[in-house]
């Protein structure tokens, strides 16, 4: 197992089974609508649209219309992380930074999954190890390196 980095929003907690999906949508429902009405775009046959669109299960319409349009979805068995604490401050110091209000830096044990999309790494969430604010990991950056990184 590694030690891995975060931001993570105040709002909800992780947990092992968390994914992590584009920052587009606000919510994992959401993400799957999204993904839904993007395969939809790719499939010219307009009943078998209108049978996705029939399906009532949220998980079942998103895996038949993401199946059906032959995409893979954005959504990742795992959570958006850094193994590399500088590589987080960088990528969201680029974004305008983070609001201690709204998130912090969480800091956990996890297995790497994949490297996302950004470049980020996606990690299965383990076992939470720290929580620390934003402004105070960044300001002690070098700490946090050789306290969990060495």
């Amino acid at each position: 197992m590694k030690i891995f980095f975060r931001v993570q929003q105040r709002a909800y907690e992780i947990t092992p089974e968390s994914v992590s999906w584009p920052w587009l949508w606000k919510s994992l429902e959401e993400a799957k609508q999204g993904e839904i009405d993007r395969a939809l775009e790719y499939i010219v046959d307009d009943e078998l649209i209108e049978e996705i669109e029939a399906i009532e299960d949220l998980d079942e319409r998103w895996e038949t219309a993401l199946e059906k349009a032959g995409l893979e979805t954005g959504i990742k068995n795992g959570v958006s992380c850094f193994e590399d604490p500088e590589k987080l401050v960088d990528y969201f110091e680029s974004r305008g930074g983070v609001d201690d209000e709204i998130a912090y830096v969480l800091i956990f044990k996890g297995r790497f999954v994949e490297v996302g999309e950004d470049g980020e790494d996606i990690a299965k969430f383990v076992e939470e190890v720290e929580r620390v604010d934003w402004s105070d990991f960044k300001a002690n950056i070098d700490m946090y390196i050789e306290k969990y990184v060495g």
